[in-house]
């Protein structure tokens, strides 16, 4: 018996718990499903109204572009995407872009 409730705790944390937790700056599964399907909802209608642009491009102009650079900003704030960063990001405008927008709050 206690090996199956081990097994369960394993189990549970790796599904539910393990990302969340797994950077410099862990979130609690709360906040980190909050911000995921929160974001993930107002990118399909930012997503939505950019094809709308694409079709009539009088209507939502930079409404796309200002969200997703909302939405990264939000991303280098939350300290959480260090690897990803470096991956696809210069170093220096991550440093540029923490600077700029802690003199902007």
């Amino acid at each position: 018996m206690l090996r199956k409730n081990l097994l369960f705790t394993r189990l549970f944390y790796k599904i539910f718990l393990e990302h969340p937790n797994d950077t410099v700056n862990p979130q609690g599964y709360w906040a980190h499903g909050r911000f995921g399907v929160l974001n993930s909802i107002k990118g399909i209608f930012y997503m939505k109204a950019g094809i709308i642009h694409g079709i009539f491009p009088i209507l939502f102009p930079f409404t796309t572009s200002s969200w997703i650079i909302r939405s990264f900003v939000k991303l280098v704030e939350s300290d959480r995407h260090k690897d990803e960063l470096k991956k696809y990001v210069s170093q220096k405008l991550v440093r540029q872009l923490r600077r700029d927008t802690k003199e902007y709050h």
